[in-house]
């Protein structure tokens, strides 16, 4: 519940406007949406502008316009601070934490800070969510266990079904922890949620949303995997470099459910694509590019698990003890076909990686072992 007006204001022209921006908004019409808030909190000084600040704040956050989200919550913030709806202040302060959470903002821990004060001894499952996912940067897995099992409690949550996300988050923080039973139970909920989470989307969306937490969902199996076979605790990719820890039968599999991930989050950002293409055709600009960050996102986690499938390549090609070929015919043939050993693919993955995101190198290159 939010206070929409400090004094009277003439409801007649200022009620119809809101509510219908309201519905563009859910409907997926940014656009329209996005102008008509911002006319009314330019327009009608007795509205509070908190609401609708909010819901601009939402449409920045989503096109990736961080710093510009960040202003739009400052002000719902400051606003808000005039009425009498001070519990409201915690959902705000989160979601400003969030939003700077996800453009790697130091200012997140004391946002979420600030949430804490705010609910007076109260509980957020969404914080509890957000301190998760700062706890697994963080190399916490033990705390973000804790939090993500608090979040996700019905009373809290105020349903009976947490959101994939958040089952993928706690698969992870168990798998992190070591607790591998735990975090196959975790991803099996995500995954039978799969259908009917994305469901809250506008329909144009719906189907993008569904393929993401697949994609994740299978990414998440195969990190689980690695981890119960290497037998490793937190991130996986000191374990699994040069350390022989797992069979050749072992890395085979893992090589083939990974390579079938990656065709899956290869597919992923086709839809956004062109659904913005299609916002941009139609002029509704603000939509259009809230599809093309969303495009952008899954170009992002494919480029991570194709880097992910170079790792278990040289793995493969270190287990296996593959060389290079050393008669001339072979030597030729490997030049002209290049080299299919897994140490050979591994090395084109991550070259190809190199050439279309030159900046990456001391990323990509930290993992590449000297050729045989």
């Amino acid at each position: 519940e939010y206070t929409l007006a400090s004094n009277p204001l003439n409801g007649a022209r200022v009620l119809p406007s809101l509510l219908g921006a309201l519905a563009d908004y859910n409907a997926g019409h940014l656009d329209s949406a996005f102008t008509t808030l911002g006319q009314l909190t330019d327009g009608y000084a007795m509205l509070v502008p908190t609401l609708p600040h909010a819901v601009r704040g939402n449409i920045l956050w989503a096109r990736g316009e961080f710093q510009q989200a960040m202003d739009e919550y400052q002000a719902a913030i400051r606003a808000i601070g005039t009425t009498p709806e001070r519990k409201q202040v915690a959902l705000l302060m989160n979601n400003l934490g969030a939003i700077q959470q996800d453009a790697g903002d130091t200012g997140a821990a004391a946002s979420f800070n600030d949430t804490i004060k705010a609910l007076e001894g109260g509980d957020l499952s969404a914080l509890r969510y957000n301190l998760a996912l700062q706890n697994l940067r963080d190399n916490n897995s033990k705390d973000a266990v804790t939090s993500l099992e608090i979040a996700r409690t019905p009373n809290l949550l105020g349903s009976d079904t947490p959101p994939a996300a958040m089952l993928l988050a706690l698969s992870e923080a168990y798998r992190q922890n070591g607790q591998f039973d735990q975090a196959r139970a975790a991803l099996e909920a995500a995954q039978r949620g799969i259908g009917t989470d994305p469901n809250s989307m506008t329909p144009e969306t719906r189907n993008s949303a569904r393929a993401r937490i697949s994609a994740n969902a299978e990414m998440q199996q195969v990190l689980i995997d690695l981890s119960q076979s290497a037998n490793a605790r937190g991130p996986l990719e000191w374990e699994l470099l040069g350390s022989d820890a797992l069979t050749s039968q072992q890395l085979d599999a893992i090589r083939n459910n990974l390579s079938q991930t990656v065709d899956d989050t290869a597919v992923v950002g086709q839809p956004w694509t062109r659904l913005a293409t299609a916002k941009d055709a139609a002029g509704d600009l603000v939509a259009g590019q809230v599809a093309i960050n969303q495009a952008q996102r899954a170009q992002a986690q494919l480029r991570e698990r194709q880097r992910w499938l170079a790792l278990v390549e040289l793995e493969r090609g270190s287990v296996q003890g593959v060389r290079a070929p050393t008669n001339t015919i072979a030597s030729i043939w490997a030049a002209i076909a290049g080299d299919r050993s897994p140490a050979g693919q591994g090395r084109a993955i991550l070259q190809d990686l190199l050439n279309s995101q030159p900046g990456e190198g001391s990323r990509l290159w930290f993992s590449l072992p000297v050729a045989p």
